[in-house]
């Protein structure tokens, strides 16, 4: 199959590490991959390009534009492209034109979060609903993401299928559980310093553990707008000696051995891929009760929910995942759920199935 995966960036982002897994996995077997990002690529393009997998950017600005819709239409036709997977409403729209315009078999959609996709419907949400038309089908993420689709819509609920994301877990096999020490407790966050990862709340939480309980450290793997503003909060709360932001990299695993438990304050998300990692690193999971994290939590019985957007109730979460004796047997529950259920093989092999069968509906008719 030739199929062109469309995202906005190729920055460092959970639907964006999907792409580079689902990408290099179908062209591994044997089909052509393209990664078309609207606007400029970004870091993950390195595994992309290192899988042989072709990668162009089209630099969009901000603004709609008809000419990167005609610029990617060119670029399907050059590619005889059968199938155009979009990666969440942002791009879709851009993606279902270009695809009529090149004559495409084939769009699919995926969304990866209920943020993407917000009720009331807005000017992005509208034209959602109508590109839907014209869509193939909608993949939700997980369960949670599927039973959002439902309510909010109601066109692209009509045709959509749940296929969970999934990791490569080989990385993250040969990490020991976690035996926290004597002397310090160290939660660690991996993820992009935005509005929606709620870190604000994580660190009133952690400075209330502090002062609770002492011997704890919290590390951040990622960067993003917010870090300014989450350096200087973590100052103002007496706490910027015991709080580590080591900015963005690529190391998760390295980075997921050097901690005790994972944790993640967000107040959105679909199957978040960090929470994944942690599980197959054996790591247990603090995390709120949003997306698939209590599906995640409660299924491998490997962490602590806590409500979102309540840093007293996470602190008191914090508190009770550092007193817990059962945090190496807990972590490892965790990964054996992700091994089973979660892989990336099983990912691809989900897409895969998708694409074919659909494809071979289409094409007597195209």
């Amino acid at each position: 199959m030739r199929i062109v995966e469309l995202i906005n960036t190729l920055d460092i982002g959970g639907a964006e590490r999907m792409v580079v897994d689902l990408s290099t996995g179908l062209q591994y077997r044997n089909h052509e991959v393209t990664v078309v990002c609207l606007r400029n690529s970004g870091p993950l393009q390195i595994p992309l390009s290192a899988a042989g997998v072709r990668v162009i950017a089209l630099e969009k600005d901000s603004s709609f534009s008809a000419r990167t819709v005609r610029k990617l239409s060119q670029i399907l036709s050059g590619l005889r492209t059968e199938i155009v997977h979009t990666h969440n409403p942002l791009v879709h729209h851009y993606g279902t034109a270009a695809a009529r315009m090149a004559d495409v078999p084939l769009v699919i959609g995926t969304l990866h979060g209920p943020g993407n996709l917000n009720q009331p419907p807005r000017k992005t949400e509208l034209v959602y609903e109508l590109t839907c038309l014209f869509s193939d089908c909608i993949v939700a993420c997980c369960g949670s993401v599927h039973q959002h689709l439902q309510r909010v819509t109601a066109i692209a609920r009509r045709r959509s299928v749940v296929i969970p994301n999934g990791i490569d877990v080989e990385p993250f096999l040969s990490i020991p559980p976690a035996h926290p020490s004597d002397s310090d407790v160290i939660f660690g966050a991996v993820g992009r310093l935005a509005p929606v990862k709620d870190y604000s709340s994580l660190l009133k939480a952690f400075a209330s553990l502090r002062k609770r309980l002492g011997r704890c450290r919290l590390e951040f793997l990622g960067d993003g707008p917010l870090r300014s503003q989450l350096e200087r909060e973590a100052s103002q709360l007496g706490i910027a000696n015991t709080v580590r932001f080591r900015g963005a990299g690529l190391d998760v695993p390295g980075f997921l051995r050097s901690i005790d438990v994972f944790v993640t304050s967000s107040l959105s998300e679909g199957l978040p891929l960090t929470v994944l990692e942690a599980m197959a690193a054996a790591r247990p999971v603090v995390g709120t009760n949003v997306g698939a994290i209590p599906e995640l939590v409660r299924e491998g019985n490997c962490g602590f929910l806590a409500p979102s957007g309540n840093p007293a109730q996470l602190a008191n979460t914090l508190i009770e995942a550092a007193s817990d004796d059962r945090l190496p047997q807990k972590g490892l529950k965790g990964r054996q759920l992700v091994e089973k259920m979660y892989s990336v093989n099983a990912m691809v092999e989900g897409y895969e199935q998708l694409f074919q069968n659909m494809l071979v509906r289409k094409r007597p008719r195209s």
